[in-house]
Formats: C-alpha cells, sequence, structure tokens
C-alpha cells in the first residue's frame, strides 16, 4: 500500500496593497510633492492618480519614489502577517509582484523585504507582471484587471479561486461590474484573512480530503 502524500495548494499572492501597505506610504509623498491634503479616505478608485490634477502626477511621484528605499520602508499589514501565518501551514505560498522597472535594486529590496517580515523565501517570490501566466489554485490581487485576467486564463490545476482584494477607499469598479461572482469566473471580493483561509481550505479539501489539523 503507497503512503498517501499530502498535495498543498498553490496560493498566488499580490504584495503591494495586499501586504504591504502601498498607499499608506506613498500618499504623505505625493501630499507633499503636489501640496495636498488627501488622505486614503479621499481615493475613490485603484489608482491614486486620479484625484491629482496633474497630467504628469504618475511621472514625478514615480521618479521621486525611484530614489527613495520604498521597498523596504514600506509597512506590512497586521491582518496579512497572521493570515500568511496561518496560510503556511496547509498551503504552499508564492508572492507575485509586479516590478517598478527603473526602481534601483528592486528585487533583491522586495526579496529583503519579504524575507524580514513574512518569512518568504526569494525562491517564492516571482517578479513579473504577466501574472496571468502564473499557474496556481488561488490567485489573490488588489487589482481588478490582474484578477479577471487570470480568471479568464484559467491557467490553473482545479479551475482556481481568483480573489480581489478589497479595499474599503474604493467606492465603484467598473471593471469588474459585468464580472462577478458566477460558477464560470468564480471571484470573490473580500479583504477578510479568515474567509481567504476558508476558501483556500476548501481548494485543499477538494485535492486531499480533510484537513491534517
Amino acid at each position: 500500500m503507497s503512503e498517501y502524500k499530502e498535495i498543498k495548494p498553490v496560493v498566488a499572492i499580490d504584495c503591494d496593497g495586499v501586504l504591504a501597505d502601498w498607499m499608506g506610504y506613498v500618499i504623505p509623498i505625493a501630499n507633499e510633492l503636489f501640496l495636498l491634503n488627501i488622505s486614503l479616505s479621499d481615493l475613490t478608485g485603484w489608482d491614486l492618480y486620479d484625484i491629482i490634477d496633474d497630467p504628469k502626477a504618475k511621472t514625478i511621484l514615480y521618479d521621486y519614489l525611484n530614489q527613495t528605499n520604498m521597498i523596504l520602508d514600506m509597512n506590512p499589514y497586521k491582518e496579512a502577517l497572521r493570515g500568511l501565518s496561518a496560510l503556511k501551514e496547509f498551503a504552499d505560498i508564492y508572492i507575485v509582484t509586479s516590478p517598478m522597472m527603473n526602481y534601483p535594486n528592486w528585487i533583491l529590496h522586495r526579496n529583503k523585504w519579504l524575507k524580514t517580515h513574512f518569512g518568504i523565501d526569494k525562491n517564492h517570490v516571482i517578479h513579473t507582471s504577466a501574472k496571468h501566466l502564473i499557474q496556481a489554485d488561488v490567485f489573490i490581487d488588489d487589482k481588478p484587471e490582474n484578477v479577471i485576467n487570470w480568471s479568464r486564463y484559467k491557467n490553473n490545476s482545479l479551475d482556481g479561486q481568483p480573489i480581489l482584494w478589497k479595499h474599503d477607499h474604493i467606492k465603484f469598479e467598473p471593471e469588474i461590474s459585468d464580472w462577478e461572482y458566477t460558477e464560470e469566473n468564480k471571484i470573490v471580493h473580500t479583504n477578510d484573512w479568515n474567509e481567504v483561509l476558508e476558501l483556500t481550505k476548501s481548494v485543499y479539501r477538494m485535492m486531499n480530503g480533510d484537513l491534517p489539523f
């Protein structure tokens, strides 16, 4: 009789906005650069630039950020620290992050940040903007476009569980207005790590049966 071998679901997780507090770092810098006084509650969409009345805002901001150590200096979300710690018990975690191409030492700094805060080894970090090509059983990202493309591409072993990470400041997301949860796409919109854990446990059970704890 062959020995039972546990199969862990592969969970692909975005970094900025899901694990790292991108807006918490960038908003104060934008306020200083553009003489503004905005807060997170002022945002209505995924991009900060939507509420800055300057067509060159993105270029100016990124040129400034490329001269900082922002990747090392960003704070992790406390809930994410707990969530990933729990996920590691029964899932194989990969961080999928889209690099800022002009940021010096992006890969080195991001790998160091993930190792320092989450204990994620560099071999479990994927630096790419082509996230729809990632093979995983659960895919978590806060950008609607990435979640939709991954879900439609279905580059996963069990038809996959796409999760769009929710931000309370985003009031309207036209990208998903006609792409809500159905049996075909299964997109779940949440910012609750307990729900992420339960969804991933469901995938685990599909692969293995009951959880081993």
